[in-house]
């Protein structure tokens, strides 16, 4: 399954470009299990359920970072993950993440 978030953006054009980048994150380390998408620009104050507290490993687009929060409207500790693949958010981040940002150039 992947769970796909959608964002209003203020043009068309807009909208369609940033449909081709976004941030993943998977349940699982090494990028496995189920995927949620979190498309350039999208600011989410909570990922939901089943996600909440359950993502393992990220994958961030060139050019993006993708910013976490411990808790739900941006609240607790956050971090924010590079460009790259990051196969294990490491010990502090592994089932912490609640709401995110991706934020792209």
């Amino acid at each position: 399954r992947i769970a796909i978030i959608f964002v209003l953006f203020s043009s068309v054009n807009s909208y369609a470009a940033n449909l081709n980048t976004a941030c993943q994150m998977f349940l699982h380390s090494n990028f496995r299990g189920d995927k949620y998408l979190v498309y350039a620009g999208a600011i989410i104050t909570f990922i939901g359920r089943p996600w909440n507290d359950q993502v393992s490993s990220i994958k961030v687009p060139s050019g993006c970072q993708l910013q976490v929060y411990q808790h739900i409207n941006f609240k607790g500790y956050d971090k924010s993950f590079a460009s790259g693949s990051h196969k294990y958010v490491g010990d502090a981040w592994n089932d912490q993440i609640s709401s995110v940002k991706c934020l792209c150039k």
